[in-house]
């Protein structure tokens, strides 16, 4: 897959394919650069996956974390969110250039494993190692005399915020040794 020995010998974390130009396909890699000093890079891009020797080129973020995952957004071109280590990355250019989704739009600096989009609404959804769920709101909601106030002063100097989403935990249940519950006749067969 990589003939050129281009992307370095790292462990590879995610894939993803444009859904638009099944020829383009990212991959994120972990490990540090310290490890692969004569090969850096965390996010590498070929034009031409299809190819029996496709060539990569390093499109990384500035920050040498391990990438832990990649969501194209396919209805914007050029637009990835890359989930590391500590945030989110953006870019709309395809990876000339890159935002760090951080602290100051509130996701907390930790480990993103999982990213998923949403092209309904636009929303990006960041799942987080110990601190929940993220969701990304990338367009300020209007504000109306009739609705309550959503985003803060604070929030509307950025162009987009992550929100935190409150899950309901459930009620744990007792489990009886003796009761109903793990009789011989109640249990699944088969």
């Amino acid at each position: 897959l990589d003939t050129s020995n281009s992307v370095p010998d790292r462990y590879v974390t995610a894939l993803a394919f444009d859904t638009t130009d099944a020829n383009v396909l990212y991959v994120t890699l972990s490990g540090l650069d310290e490890e692969t000093p004569t090969q850096p890079g965390h996010l590498f891009k070929t034009s031409n996956a299809m190819s029996a020797t496709p060539s990569w080129a390093n499109v990384s973020p500035p920050a040498d974390r391990r990438h832990l995952c990649i969501a194209l957004d396919n209805s914007t071109p050029g637009t990835l969110y890359v989930g590391t280590e500590a945030g989110v990355w953006k870019t709309t250019d395809g990876g000339n250039s890159w935002d760090h989704l951080g602290a100051e739009t509130g996701l907390p600096n930790v480990p993103v494993f999982d990213l998923q989009l949403q092209p309904a609404t636009g929303r990006v959804f960041a799942f987080t190692f110990g601190r929940g769920a993220f969701t990304l709101v990338t367009q300020p909601v209007l504000e109306s005399p009739r609705l309550p106030r959503i985003w803060t002063r604070r929030s509307l100097e950025f162009p987009f915020k992550f929100t935190w989403m409150k899950a309901t935990p459930l009620k744990p249940r007792p489990i009886s040794r003796t009761g109903p519950s793990l009789q011989p006749s109640r249990l699944p067969t088969g």
